[in-house]
């Protein structure tokens, strides 16, 4: 179980199995509950093979052959192919979504890098007159980096809010993709926000950087005219 739903759960519907020992009881069990429009049921037969994939396709192809010719044959569901076609569909769809979440990532890390380093062109003076007055490097270096820190980590930290609070209506979303496991969604969900922060912490690393030296080139640019 996670957060009180079953960890895997393949099925739109309800569905409930019963194992019996024998034809007889499964026969007997088709008599109890069939003959009438209001509890009347649908034979269903399952097959769960292995071996190569073509081995299992000859065996579906005569299968399908021989159920054709049998009465009451209603319709059949080829595994093999409906994988093939949810491969090919959540492959689309998983190419799309890294592209653009690719694209919007770099434009908004672009925005906040841009928007700092005019900042700091613009904070130059202030920073100038705090060192004057005593302010140490170190003590800018730290002032940088909280004020950067600010502005990078928070969108992080609200997308991961606003994630963990839709996270019931995520799930809703991806089961008409046919992707019920909980626990795998969550272990995805969590790799994902790893890589988020590592790419926002490598761009917080080189902003702040970018940002002291913009500070000490104009100290140092101030203390070399001094000097002269």
């Amino acid at each position: 179980m996670v957060f009180g739903r079953k960890a895997v759960n393949d099925s739109f519907g309800q569905e409930f199995f019963l194992v019996v020992k024998d034809t007889a009881v499964m026969d007997k069990l088709r008599d109890t509950f069939s003959g009438t429009a209001e509890n009347d049921r649908i034979l269903t037969v399952r097959l769960n093979m292995e071996g190569l994939d073509n081995n299992k396709e000859d065996f579906i192809r005569n299968a399908i052959d021989w159920s054709s010719t049998q009465t009451g044959y209603n319709s059949h569901i080829h595994g093999i192919a409906l994988r093939r076609e949810s491969l090919s569909m959540n492959g689309g769809l998983l190419f799309i979504g890294i592209f653009f979440s690719i694209i919007f990532t770099m434009c908004l890390i672009l925005i906040m890098y841009y928007k700092q380093i005019t900042e700091g062109y613009d904070d130059r003076d202030n920073f100038d007159i705090m060192q004057k007055v005593g302010m140490s490097d170190a003590e800018v270096k730290s002032t940088i980096r909280k004020q950067i820190l600010l502005v990078f980590f928070s969108p992080l930290i609200i997308a991961l809010l606003h994630t963990m609070a839709g996270f019931n209506m995520i799930l809703g979303l991806l089961s008409t993709l046919s992707l019920f496991n909980t626990g795998l969604i969550i272990i995805c969900g969590l790799v994902v926000t790893g890589f988020f922060a590592v790419l926002y912490g490598l761009s917080y690393s080189f902003t702040s950087r970018t940002y002291y030296r913009i500070v000490k080139q104009m100290n140092d640019d101030e203390t070399a005219r001094t000097i002269t």
